[in-house]
C-alpha cells in the first residue's frame, strides 16, 4: 500500500480555480514556495477529488471502488457526480475496477499493513456480509487487517478522513472528543486499541456553524490535513486560541515540514485539506 509519507504528487480538479479562486490563488502560492508538484484533473464535477479517484496500492496499481454515496442524492447533488474512468485516462492510469463495493476515496486511511474505514462501509453495501467486505478489501488493498470505527454522528459523509489519521504503522491520530462525546471517544478508542493502535488525541475544534444551505461546515477539523511525502499543510480556520493549536500540532509533528493555510472557503462547504487532493507516488521519469 502507498501510504502518504511515500506520495511524491498532488492532483487538483480543473473545477477547483473556477469555485474557490482567492482559496485557489492561496493554495497555489503555497505549494510554489514548498516545492509540491501538481497538476490538474481534467472533467471532473466537483472540487473533492480524494472521494470519486481510486486508491494507489503499488507504484502501477490503482483500485476504483465505486462512487455513489447515498448523502449525494439526500442534497440533492447527484449531478456532481464524476465518472473517474475519462478522467484517469487522461492522465494515462487504467485502474482496477471493483464497482461491486461503493467506498470513498476519503473513507479509507491507509498504513503499510491496515486500512481504517467507518462503518459506512457496511451502510452503502448491505448485500454483503461484513466477512465478505473485510475479504475483499483485503484482498484489493493487499492488506493484512481492515479495522471499521464508528462514525462520527454529526458527520453525514461518513468519512474517516476527518477523524483519524495515522502518525506510523502503530500510532494513530484522534480527534479529541473529550468536549464532544466522551463516550464516542471511548467506543472510537477501544476499536483502535483493539487492534493493537495507540491513539494520540488530535486538536479538534466543532463549531455549530453552519453554511448557507444549513449543512455543518468543517471548521476546527484540524486532522483534515493534506501530507505529501514529509511535508504537511494544516488547515487554520481563525478560532479562538488557533495560535495555540496550531502549535500543538507543530510539536506532535516534530521532525516534519509542517506549514498552515487559512483554509475558511472550503470549510464552508465542509471539506478541508486531505478532501481537496489526491496524492498519488510517482516516480521522477513520470513529471
Amino acid at each position: 500500500m502507498i501510504t502518504d509519507p511515500e506520495t511524491t504528487f498532488l492532483y487538483l480538479s480543473d473545477q477547483f480555480e473556477i469555485k474557490y479562486p482567492v482559496f485557489f490563488d492561496r493554495f497555489i502560492k503555497l505549494l510554489n514556495k514548498i516545492e509540491i508538484d501538481y497538476d490538474f484533473l481534467y472533467g471532473t464535477k466537483d472540487v473533492w477529488v480524494r472521494d470519486y479517484m481510486p486508491i494507489q496500492v503499488s507504484r502501477d496499481r490503482f483500485v476504483q471502488f465505486k462512487y455513489d454515496p447515498g448523502y449525494i442524492y439526500d442534497v440533492g447533488k447527484e449531478d456532481t457526480i464524476t465518472d473517474p474512468e475519462p478522467v484517469l485516462k487522461k492522465i494515462g492510469i487504467t485502474p482496477e475496477f471493483c464497482y461491486d463495493i461503493v467506498l470513498d476515496g476519503g473513507n479509507v486511511i491507509k498504513s503499510k499493513n491496515s486500512i481504517i474505514v467507518t462503518d459506512f462501509l457496511y451502510k452503502y453495501n448491505p448485500g454483503f456480509s461484513r466477512a465478505e467486505l473485510w475479504n475483499i478489501l483485503k484482498d484489493k488493498f493487499e492488506m493484512e487487517r481492515v479495522i471499521v470505527i464508528p462514525h462520527e454522528p454529526d458527520d453525514y459523509t461518513g468519512h474517516a478522513d476527518g477523524m483519524v489519521r495515522f502518525l506510523d504503522d502503530g500510532k494513530i491520530l484522534v480527534n479529541n472528543y473529550r468536549g464532544y462525546s466522551k463516550t464516542f471517544m471511548n467506543e472510537l478508542e477501544r476499536a483502535l486499541r483493539v487492534n493493537h493502535l495507540t491513539p494520540i488525541p488530535f486538536p479538534y475544534c466543532p463549531s455549530n456553524r453552519k453554511n448557507k444551505e444549513g449543512d455543518n461546515t468543517a471548521f476546527g477539523c484540524y486532522i483534515n490535513f493534506l501530507r505529501i511525502g514529509n511535508k504537511i499543510i494544516i488547515p487554520k480556520f481563525y478560532l479562538t486560541n488557533e495560535k495555540s493549536i496550531i502549535g500543538k500540532i507543530r510539536k506532535i509533528f516534530d521532525g516534519y515540514d509542517v506549514y498552515d493555510l487559512d483554509c475558511r472557503e472550503i470549510a464552508e462547504d465542509g471539506g478541508v485539506l486531505n478532501c481537496i487532493g489526491w496524492t498519488v507516488k510517482k516516480l521522477i521519469k513520470d513529471y
